[in-house]
């Protein structure tokens, strides 16, 4: 399942935010927090998640990768 990162913030604490578009939800944007000291993710719940910790991977980067 891929989710586009559009927008990111820090939270209290050091972890980050990052604000995410998921097409099986259009119009409710969800989160995803990382947590630095952990080295870990966290995901919000959904229909098909219970919500988290997850593996991360990046599959794109720009057309000239």
């Amino acid at each position: 399942h891929c989710l586009v990162a559009y927008r990111m913030g820090r939270r209290a604490g050091g972890d980050t935010r990052f604000w995410l578009y998921d097409p099986n939800y259009p119009g409710q944007p969800t989160w995803l927090d990382y947590h630095p000291r952990e080295r870990s993710f966290d995901f919000a719940p959904r229909w098909y998640f219970p919500g988290g910790r997850v593996n991360v991977m990046r599959v794109y980067i720009s057309p000239f990768h």
